[in-house]
């Protein structure tokens, strides 16, 4: 007679031989498919529910780059003086032609979904794009996950990595939309309380945060000593937003403190439509006021993607659209970060946007984050593990943190000069510039012997005013009229970053 364990070790077998079958998905067996590594986000354990197999989702699969190997070389001689393509930086056009995906490849993609019987609702090449939309049981059954779901049935995730066929393994980078929790976030700071446009204390704009003076442009370029006569001009800073603005509140900052009008500040829409002045227009205003005040010859060009018309996200919309411009610009800052994204969203799609950057000639700045060493505080995750702003982390960026100090005024309130400054920490008004240690990307060489050695990438590289004494601010009262006044105080690590990119364009102009 059989023991008991004897047999159950035997069913067990035959169940796992039973599982281990290949899965018919169409014509395709699983055999002949391969797992994306990294394409689920760790979050998705939590949730206790099954997405509703009707439920329609908003699928982005996201097309590799060609020949990564050859771009990783040509990064390295563009920045090797000894290399006889050091500092021969590509064109848009030149780098889509080299390093663009492969079109048999995309299309190929585009005919396996065909043949699956999914409707492409509509692709982009050298975007690296292919969007579609389907409903989670097909989505399930087309990329051989399960799609779990919070109780409520709001979020949703996919619990592991999405199958793809084998032979797209190297043609096919990530795949987004298999869940809801990726979401962008400004990193705005406001000092202090907001003053009411009209009242006795706003009436007056040299109010005091802290018992003392906040910042103008004057102040600032005091400060760090950038009085000279380059104003960036000739530059251009593009900055990646996601809502518009009313120009009077710029006017206003403008006037208000002897700035010269913009150089003529340009406005698109990625994702071909407006989404209108939402919550995220101070911080708008904010990067366009004081990436002017620092470099105020240089032109300003907002890209302002759409989140409810997103092709990928409405802030990698913008970034793709800066980046493979026609309209070269040597600069563009970014104030935003992201949660809940995964391993795959960090390391290949925005990876990918930002090395096109960089072999472009184009420096990118990327706020650092404004919760100290837990970025994902930043979206109402409070008590998880300690990390940083991951956009910021990729080694292709500049990550830019904030200081914070107390000033010198004279008799008539203006800075007279530098103090030392130290890291922007103020527990009270829960600000803290981001930094730490990357989860996904490892030192990278210029990190060598001047960060701790922990093989991984540290954050943040620069920091510049991100707390008090705060800055004012053209802001909109967002009453149904959209009146501009003169706020204050505002900071945060999203006001160092169009700061260092002023910084840059006077630099460039320097150099010509």
């Amino acid at each position: 007679m059989r023991s008991f364990s004897t047999g159950y070790r035997r069913v067990c077998l035959a169940l796992s031989l039973a599982l281990a079958a290949p899965i018919l998905i169409g014509s395709r067996a699983y055999a002949q498919s391969v797992a994306i590594s990294g394409n689920h986000v760790l979050g998705a354990a939590s949730l206790t529910a099954r997405a509703a197999a009707s439920r329609p989702l908003e699928v982005r699969i996201i097309l590799a780059l060609r020949d990564e190997a050859a771009l990783d070389r040509l990064i390295a001689d563009l920045h090797n003086p000894a290399s006889p393509e050091f500092h021969r930086w590509l064109t848009a056009g030149e780098f889509n032609a080299r390093f663009a995906p492969r079109q048999a490849d995309f299309d190929a993609v585009v005919g396996w979904l065909k043949s699956e019987g999914v409707t492409v609702s509509s692709a982009d090449h050298e975007g690296r794009y292919i969007n579609f939309t389907a409903p989670a049981g097909e989505a399930e059954r087309l990329f051989k996950v399960t799609i779990a779901a919070s109780a409520d049935g709001r979020s949703y995730a996919n619990l592991t990595d999405p199958s793809i066929p084998a032979r797209f393994a190297s043609a096919i980078a990530d795949i987004e939309g298999l869940d809801n929790l990726l979401h962008a976030y400004p990193m705005i700071h406001r000092l202090g309380p907001r003053l009411i446009p009209g009242s006795a204390e706003s009436a007056t704009p040299w109010y005091l945060y802290n018992n003392g003076l906040a910042f103008g442009p004057g102040d600032l370029q005091t400060f760090y000593d950038n009085a000279n006569p380059l104003s960036g001009h000739d530059q251009c800073i593009k900055l990646i937003e996601n809502s518009d603005w009313i120009d009077s509140a710029v006017t206003l900052f403008d006037q208000q403190f002897g700035l010269p009008p913009d150089a003529g500040t340009q406005k698109y829409f990625p994702d071909k439509s407006n989404p209108g002045i939402n919550s995220d227009e101070t911080e708008t205003l904010l990067d366009i006021e004081w990436a002017h005040a620092i470099a105020p010859g240089a032109a300003m060009i907002v890209y302002v993607g759409d989140p409810k018309h997103a092709k990928i996200n409405d802030i990698v919309d913008a970034l793709v659209a800066a980046v493979n411009s026609s309209q070269q610009c040597g600069v563009i800052s970014v104030s935003f970060g992201f949660c809940g994204g995964s391993r795959r969203f960090y390391t290949r799609t925005l990876d990918r946007i930002f090395k096109q950057a960089v072999a472009q000639g184009i420096s990118v700045f990327v706020s650092s984050g404004d919760t100290g060493a837990d970025n994902d505080a930043s979206c109402g995750i409070l008590g998880s593990a300690p990390d940083v702003s991951e956009m910021a982390a990729n080694p292709n960026v500049t990550a830019v943190g904030g200081t914070m100090f107390t000033p010198n005024y004279d008799g008539n309130g203006n800075d007279v000069g530098f103090v030392p400054e130290q890291v922007w920490n103020v527990p009270s008004s829960g600000g803290a510039s981001g930094g730490g240690v990357s989860a996904f990307f490892s030192k990278p060489a210029f990190q060598n012997g001047l960060t701790p050695n922990d093989g991984h990438r540290d954050v943040p590289d620069v920091a510049m005013i991100a707390g008090p004494p705060g800055v004012y601010l053209g802001n909109d009262d967002h009453t149904a009229a959209h009146n501009a006044f003169l706020d204050c105080c505002w900071g945060g690590t999203s006001l160092a970053a169009p700061l260092f990119a002023g910084i840059a364009a006077i630099i460039n102009q320097n150099q010509g």
